[in-house]
């Protein structure tokens, strides 16, 4: 097992002309996201793992040094936990 992120059960999610809208009923707590940060939080499904939404984002930006974009995912993940926008999920991985 590997660790990932799930969405928060209590998460409302609306896209709006200036990104992405994650709303916690729970808490009242609202965060806009833009393109980048939809690009992870779509990856954030229980069933992936944070080195595959690092290599996802490699793919479409392959000018970002691998160690910044590591660096930049998990800070941006901690934070959407933080706020409770996410929970912790285990990611089992398939061997070939």
């Amino acid at each position: 097992m590997a660790r990932g992120y799930s969405i928060h059960p209590s998460i409302i999610t609306r896209e709006e002309e200036e990104g992405t809208l994650l709303f916690n009923k729970d808490t009242d707590d609202i965060k806009l996201l833009n393109q980048v940060g939809f690009l992870i939080w779509k990856h954030c499904d229980g069933a992936h793992t944070i080195d595959q939404i690092v290599e996802t984002l490699a793919i479409q930006y392959p000018e970002v040094p691998m160690d910044t974009l590591r660096s930049d995912v998990k800070s941006f993940l901690e934070i959407l936990l933080s706020r409770k926008l996410l929970v912790p999920a285990e990611v089992r991985i398939e061997n070939d």
